[in-house]
């Protein structure tokens, strides 16, 4: 086995899998390939000074036969000093309480017996024992289903805390190499069954394809796989580029919010556009599972669509486009805006008192108003977003004009009942400057292509349905501009602390 272990050393290496002083779970079936692991795990234990511990699963499924599988692991175990865990689940009742293949219950619970043991030894890694012919297995599977260019890589040697030191092994390879050491192995009797997606592929598909069409079709697949998985990694480094380029993302404690300009995706190369489509999706619902190509598509006609159209994606995400801008979300949110707030805020705008608020892109603002004498301002008007000035005597002179049932008396220092704090509305207006004239809010919401979602939760202080200003705009009603006749003026002053956003989705 020396040559064999010399290559599993060189494999790790190459790989990053196995370091000095690691501890490894063993995912110990009693099969060749598992056994196989253990073993040469175990005669490297020395020089790279391992901790191990051998985890075999007993399915509930073949009786007496997975009793004695159990007992040869458990021997085997402490034939080579392996410390040695025993987990037994009823699989198939398990895979009728949640609805899934008796397979993909089996490796669920696999997988948490593995990792719970791992956490509890403090150990750095899991072994599992795949080998090239799994690859290929894998590879061909992943193929026949639909899977994109990451799914024909295959398995990777490492993923997360699991490793695959086998993967450059053929599954011939193994079982030589322990006839020759006289190394015995369990056969499991379901392996000969085609009850199994893996199984079929196994037992039927492959026998055909190498007896009819190709003698080296595992070979070749599993070839396949380690080319693909460097053409994913340089695909992936570039959709992650592209991402830093192009998409932005804002998070709030509702919703998280990606958007790309129409323009520029356009102006990517294809394979981009889809990647950074599906990497946008893959990082808002933190999975790719059940993410395929007709919700790529589906993303990808709303470039040629009409401003407004929205679909709907799994995971409770939706995506949209507004004017120029492609946006990505939470289903429950729409532009990453609870459409729950609209209409229900309103307060009173009080000198002197701040006013707090969130704006419609999740930014929690601060407004301060208080009155000054003309004369002790600067003669030059702010020309910022932040500071506005309004002729506070016009306003005060609109209050004594309204009806008294409208208003209350007058209160020094205070515009209350005159002014106030709402998101905007039906019928809302503001006066233009020069020969402007009268504007209706809506109007100018399509002017400056605000997305229909955002714009009943946008704040705005107005005057009944006269708007003085909306601050996220930075637009102010030329009805109360100050001039040369000014005695006192209002000031405003706008704090916003922006919610999380990030170039590329960097957290």
């Amino acid at each position: 086995m020396g040559n064999t272990y010399d290559r599993l050393k060189r494999y790790s290496a190459e790989h990053n899998l196995i370091s000095s002083g690691d501890g490894i779970v063993i995912a110990l079936s009693g099969g060749a390939d598992s056994v196989f692991l253990l073993y040469a795990l175990a005669n490297l234990r020395e020089e790279w000074n391992l901790a191990l511990c051998a985890v075999h699963v007993d399915h509930g499924i073949r009786g007496k036969e997975a009793g004695e599988d159990a007992e040869y692991c458990r021997q085997i175990a402490e034939r080579l000093s392996v410390e040695f865990r025993l987990f037994e689940k009823d699989i198939p009742r398990m895979a009728a309480q949640q609805k899934i293949s008796t397979e993909e219950a089996g490796r669920n619970y696999r997988y948490e017996c593995l990792e719970q043991v791992r956490k509890e030894l403090e150990y750095e890694w899991i072994a599992v024992a795949h080998h090239r012919d799994d690859q290929a297995e894998t590879v061909l599977w992943q193929m026949l289903r639909g899977s994109g260019i990451h799914g024909l890589g295959g398995m990777r040697p490492k993923r997360g805390c699991i490793i695959r030191p086998l993967l450059f092994l053929e599954r011939a390879e193994i079982e030589t190499a322990l006839q020759e050491n006289g190394i015995v192995w369990r056969e499991d009797s379901t392996n000969r069954e085609n009850e199994y997606t893996r199984n079929k592929l196994r037992n039927e598909v492959f026998p055909y394809l190498e007896r009819e069409l190709q003698s080296s079709a595992r070979r070749h697949l599993a070839n396949l796989s380690e080319d693909m998985q460097m053409v994913w990694e340089y695909i992936e480094k570039q959709t992650k580029d592209c991402s830093e380029r192009i998409a932005d993302r804002q998070a709030t404690e509702d919703a998280e919010v990606w958007s790309v300009s129409v323009q520029s995706l356009s102006e990517e190369e294809p394979i981009l556009r889809s990647q950074l489509i599906l990497y946008i999706m893959g990082e808002l619902s933190g999975s790719r599972k059940d993410i395929g190509r007709v919700h790529v598509e589906s993303v990808l006609s709303l470039l040629g669509g009409e401003s407004g159209r929205r679909v709907d994606l799994p995971y409770g995400m939706q995506a949209g486009r507004d004017y120029d801008r492609l946006w990505f979300c939470r289903k429950k949110t729409a532009g990453g805006v609870k459409k729950e707030q609209s209409g229900s805020w309103e307060q009173v705008a009080d000198l002197n008192e701040p006013v707090e608020f969130r704006n419609s892109l999740g930014e929690y603002c601060e407004v301060t108003m208080h009155s000054v004498p003309a004369c002790e301002l600067s003669s030059e008007m702010p020309k910022n977003l932040c500071t506005k000035w309004f002729d506070y005597d016009k306003i005060n002179a609109d209050m004594l004009g309204m009806p008294k049932e409208n208003r209350d008396k007058k209160k020094e220092g205070s515009v209350r009942n005159l002014l106030r704090w709402r998101f905007s509305g039906e019928g809302d207006y503001l006066y233009l400057g020069g020969s402007g004239g009268k504007k209706k809010l809506a109007r100018i919401f399509i002017d400056e292509k605000i997305p229909g979602d955002r714009r009943d939760c946008i704040p705005v202080l107005a005057m009944g349905s006269h708007i003085l200003w909306i601050p996220e705009l930075g637009r102010t009603s030329a009805a109360y501009y100050v001039t040369d006749n000014t005695n006192n003026v209002l000031v405003a002053q706008l704090m916003c602390k922006s919610p999380t956003k990030e170039k590329g989705g960097t957290s």
